[in-house]
């Protein structure tokens, strides 16, 4: 399956009781800032997206408790940005 979305819109943050997020190979190259108002946000998929970097509001998600970001060409990517996340339970595609 191959997803043609390559960018999600600054509003995607208005999305306030979104639970889950799946932009499973999708051609994203970067997420908006506005992805660490997704309050309720529990899990997010970007399995084979083209992500080079996650935004540092990715911090702001206290409820995600599952991310997966295996097949991106995460460049320099700190994983002391996900111990900020106190609820994740399981991270895929990374080495922490």
């Amino acid at each position: 399956m191959h997803c043609e979305i390559k960018k999600l819109p600054e509003s995607v943050g208005q999305l306030a009781n979104l639970a889950e997020l799946n932009l499973i190979n999708c051609q994203l190259k970067y997420l908006p800032s506005t992805i660490g108002q997704l309050a309720s946000l529990t899990k997010l998929d970007l399995n084979g997206c083209s992500l080079k970097e996650l935004p540092e509001s990715l911090t702001q998600l206290t409820h995600l408790e599952w991310i997966n970001l295996t097949g991106n060409p995460l460049d320099n990517l700190s994983t002391q940005m996900l111990d900020h996340l106190l609820s994740i339970d399981a991270v895929y595609g990374l080495e922490r």
